[in-house]
């Protein structure tokens, strides 16, 4: 039977390489849990990043069965979301806003698309635009700028984004049709696509009667019914990267977890550290040193509350979930005194839930 600390590596793999991995077809990591079920873990790259699969199967022909429904489920939602494939319907959607004869035009959307864009402005409205997926102009050239270690000229990021707001984004329900409103619009997902991604995979386990389950898409994660005999997933944060003294064990089931930061993926730049989480009001990456970890009712959530708590910092990002119910975080900034942290009071009770210390180091003062 694995150890917790297994599960552990995986749920707080976001930036590294997940190590064990399967090689599909094959369902490996088996163990006799009891007369009924035995465990399994595999793993496929998609998005650009590990989805991994834990879960409790009776048998390798229905593990198998149900990981490959799983896995074929993230491939259509990539093939869906990606903003680097051409042939995606999110870059087919952004393509209307490219020609004067084709803006705003009312483009009928796929199911899944909608409903990313529907729960994305969500997130956009109720955080005041510091999550917006229609920050793909500053997307594309804040990529072209961490492989050229130069910054853009400023003339260039205010053109960029002047073609950026999540109002100019419209949705129609009555016929489930968007609309972009302004020239040269594109969008990026990237900040709740692994989420969404990992929820639809979790819940072609339990339609399959796999409830037992948890999936980690690169760091982003839903999780099932806890393993048998068990009262949740061993899962650890550490939303200030290596530095164990900002570090939550916790146990948890029947929600998702994220963690969002630029303790794994930054570039220095004229002697300045910046992150790749983009800020949409400035068009670069974050400068502070800052890493947040989300609990929340689902993946999808947990995602995109990562990011935009990420960007709004500590105060105001704790305000935003509290509009959530379920939803709770600790956020880390890496000062030059020192780790200084704090926690929402939900995510404080999760602590002592699950038996834990809180974590060792500089706290900030609740104010």
């Amino acid at each position: 039977m694995w150890d917790d600390s297994s599960i552990v590596r995986l749920a707080n793999s976001r930036g590294c390489k997940i190590l064990a991995l399967a090689i599909w077809p094959l369902c490996v990591g088996v163990c006799h849990v009891d007369a009924k079920l035995n465990s399994y873990r595999v793993s496929q790259r998609h998005m650009g990043a590990e989805a991994t699969l834990v879960f409790y199967a009776p048998n390798p022909s229905v593990a198998n069965e149900v990981a490959e429904t799983a896995f074929q489920r993230i491939a259509e939602l990539d093939s869906c979301l990606s903003d680097y494939d051409s042939r995606s319907e999110l870059v087919r959607f952004g393509r209307s806003s490219q020609a004067t004869e084709t803006l705003g035009i009312r483009i009928k959307l796929s199911e899944d698309m909608w409903n990313v864009l529907v729960k994305s402005q969500q997130f956009s409205r109720l955080s005041d635009g510091a999550f917006d997926i229609t920050v793909g102009p500053l997307s594309q050239l804040w990529r072209a700028t961490r492989k050229s270690a130069e910054l853009p000229a400023e003339s260039v990021l205010a053109a960029r984004r002047a073609a950026v707001g999540w109002q100019l984004l419209r949705l129609d329900p009555a016929n489930r049709t968007g609309q972009l409103q302004l020239l040269n619009m594109s969008l990026d997902v990237g900040g709740i696509a692994k989420g969404y991604a990992a929820d639809e995979a979790l819940l072609i386990l339990r339609e399959s009667g796999v409830t037992r389950a948890m999936v980690n898409f690169g760091g982003d994660m839903a999780l099932g019914d806890p393993p048998p005999d068990r009262d949740g997933w061993p899962v650890t944060l550490s939303p200030a990267g290596d530095n164990r003294s900002v570090e939550c064990k916790l146990r948890l089931a029947n929600c998702g977890v994220a963690t969002s930061g630029d303790a794994w993926q930054f570039i220095e730049i004229e002697g300045r550290r910046y992150s790749h989480v983009l800020d949409p009001m400035t068009g670069l990456g974050l400068t502070a040193r800052r890493g947040v970890s989300i609990v929340a009712a689902t993946g999808t959530e947990a995602d995109a509350l990562a990011s935009a708590v990420c960007v709004l910092g500590r105060e105001k990002g704790f305000k935003l979930l509290a509009k959530f119910a379920g939803a709770s975080g600790i956020c880390a900034e890496n000062t030059e005194s020192g780790i200084r942290w704090d926690c929402s009071e939900e995510f404080r009770e999760l602590i002592g839930k699950g038996g834990c210390q809180e974590p060792q180091g500089s706290e900030v003062p609740r104010q």
